[in-house]
């Protein structure tokens, strides 16, 4: 059953990150996507949809709800750098924003994690 679970949230992550990421850089960038770019997008999204998927079948809420609470933001802050006109820098900081996003939400989920498991020991 755990695995089903696991398998469930984390294909819900991987497909949600997979079609943000295609649709930012095809749609809003208007380039050209190759077969590397594909490759790379799924491999982050794997990433992504394997990180919420652990977090939610090991019982992680608050982990698993910071994290994806870090990849909405990451996301809405690719997009926004997107939208700018940067002369070419705003595909690099709308990926970098991303990354920046997705591993706060993935540090400050552990972090909070940790303490809620300490408060509950004692």
């Amino acid at each position: 059953m755990k695995v089903r679970k696991f398998f469930t949230v984390g294909s819900i992550v991987f497909i949600l990150s997979f079609l943000l990421l295609f649709f930012g850089v095809k749609v809003m960038l208007d380039q050209d996507v190759t077969g590397q770019n594909i490759l790379a997008y799924a491999i982050l999204s794997i990433i992504f949809g394997g990180i919420s998927g652990a977090a939610y079948i090991l019982r992680m809420k608050a982990t698993f709800f910071i994290f994806l609470a870090g990849l909405i933001i990451g996301f809405t802050m690719m997009y926004t750098q997107f939208s700018k006109d940067m002369d070419g820098w705003g595909d690099l900081t709308g990926l970098m924003s991303l990354f920046f996003a997705a591993g706060i939400g993935l540090i400050a989920g552990v972090v909070v994690q940790g303490i809620l498991h300490l408060v509950r020991k004692k």
